[in-house]
């Protein structure tokens, strides 16, 4: 599949850790933030795909990262867009435990 762009690497990125895809998420993340490096986006992204694998510490990082580019309340948007999209899905639930990061860095 060819992706264009880096939403749309960062929608692949998402969609794998819809389905608890973490390291293919994270993955898809890193990429999205190498093409944007500058948008806050990837970087709660990835801090998913992180606290899914455990790493709490990176996935910290990865939140100051976003709010230094960003204002904090953006970061909150897309953690409450994540889990409305996520809420028909099945494994809802483990795609909310990874949606609850910390709430500072």
């Amino acid at each position: 599949m060819f992706v264009s762009g880096p939403a749309g690497v960062k929608c692949i990125a998402t969609g794998h850790l819809f389905m608890l895809d973490y390291a293919q998420g994270l993955r898809g993340g890193v990429r999205a933030v190498e093409r944007t490096p500058n948008y806050y986006q990837p970087h709660p992204t990835c801090a998913w795909a992180l606290a899914g694998l455990g790493d709490t510490a990176s996935a910290k990082r990865e939140i100051q990262l976003a709010w230094e580019i960003d204002a904090q309340d953006i970061l909150w948007k897309f953690v409450e867009e994540m889990r409305k999209w996520s809420s028909i899905l099945p494994n809802r639930t483990q795609c909310w435990e990874g949606l609850a990061m910390p709430r500072s860095p």
